[in-house]
């Protein structure tokens, strides 16, 4: 059986995307100092940029527990839905 996962730059990016806070980096840094993480500018560019693109010397694989963490916090910020 094949598992197929989604790397967490690309449901990082999608995220992003969706919830049209792409160009809203400001925004974006605050949810994760609301968790206590500090990140950058270049580390959120880093973790948007694909794996496979033209630019892909800025790659740089987010890891599972910050995006667990950004997932949480749109949680707390209520632009998700908790499912449960």
């Amino acid at each position: 059986m094949n598992v197929y996962t989604i790397p967490t730059n690309d449901a990082f990016r999608a995220l992003l995307a969706v919830l049209r806070l792409n160009s809203d980096k400001d925004y974006v840094i605050s949810l994760f100092a609301d968790k206590g993480v500090e990140i950058t500018k270049s580390k959120l560019k880093s973790w948007t940029t694909p794996s496979n693109g033209p630019n892909r010397k800025a790659f740089r694989p987010m890891p599972r527990d910050m995006l667990e963490l950004f997932i949480e916090s749109l949680k707390e910020a209520r632009l998700v839905d908790d499912p449960l």
